[in-house]
């Protein structure tokens, strides 16, 4: 049985795949489809929604933007 931490982060890491795996396809999607504008400005807004989920993150579960755990600052 899973502890408490490794089932989140288990679910945090396929939550990532996922939402990673699904802005790589619309990304790609648009590009193939001759919108590469498009596709850049939602790549840019999924950019920045990504950095504030994991600044989010890290504020609740580790105490600070990166942590204090060697996590790093995403600036």
């Amino acid at each position: 049985m899973l502890a408490k931490g490794e089932i989140m982060i288990t679910n945090s890491l396929g939550i990532l795949g996922a939402r990673a795996n699904a802005e790589c396809l619309e990304d790609r999607l648009g590009i193939m489809l001759g919108d590469g504008k498009a596709a850049f400005g939602r790549r840019r807004s999924a950019d920045a929604a990504n950095r504030e989920a994991y600044e989010e993150y890290s504020r609740h579960y580790c105490s600070g933007d990166g942590g204090h755990a060697g996590g790093r600052s995403r600036t």
